[in-house]
């Protein structure tokens, strides 16, 4: 059983992008990413109460002084390239064995954070981003909240390495 922190909760609802209820400082966020060797959980809720895996950022190339926390609020592709810096998975379980990864991603977009149009799940395709969830990531602004299909979004990270599948 791998332990998680939340790190960032945030509410549909809100006008702005203060819905965060709470975040970890960047320093925080940066630190525990460094030590559980590069990883964070997205997990979506549709009703406001129950939670669902969505993805898993898992980082395959290290890179000196990577803000984890500024790519989760601005979502781009320099030092962050899929498949390249970093993988993307729709669980957990995927993440450790190394199964399912995920195809695409579009970047770059100032009003979205992690992960804008991020493709393509294997698990749950009822959460699959094409289903609702595409067109904005984390923080779309609020203008644009109605294309985001889930009333909550959490995200945690492991306070340690996840553990690695048996060969």
């Amino acid at each position: 059983m791998v332990e998680f922190a939340k790190i960032i909760d945030w509410d549909k609802q809100t006008v702005a992008n203060d819905g965060v209820t709470f975040d970890a400082t960047q320093t925080c966020v940066n630190d525990l990413f460094q030590q559980n060797g590069g990883v964070w959980l997205m997990e979506v809720s549709v009703d406001g109460s129950t939670f669902y895996e969505w993805s898993v950022y898992k980082q395959i190339q290290v890179r000196n002084a990577f803000d984890a926390h500024g790519y989760i609020y601005y979502w781009r592709d320099a030092d962050n390239v899929l498949n390249q810096d970093f993988e993307l998975y729709s669980d957990v379980n995927d993440a450790i064995s190394g199964s399912s990864m995920w195809a695409t991603c579009t970047y770059n977009d100032p009003k979205a954070g992690f992960a804008r149009d991020c493709c393509c799940r294997s698990a749950s395709q009822a959460f699959e981003p094409g289903q609702g969830g595409s067109g904005w990531g984390f923080f779309a602004p609020s203008s644009f909240r109605t294309n985001i299909r889930w009333s909550k979004i959490r995200f945690s990270m492991p306070t340690q390495p996840l553990p690695t599948s048996p060969p």
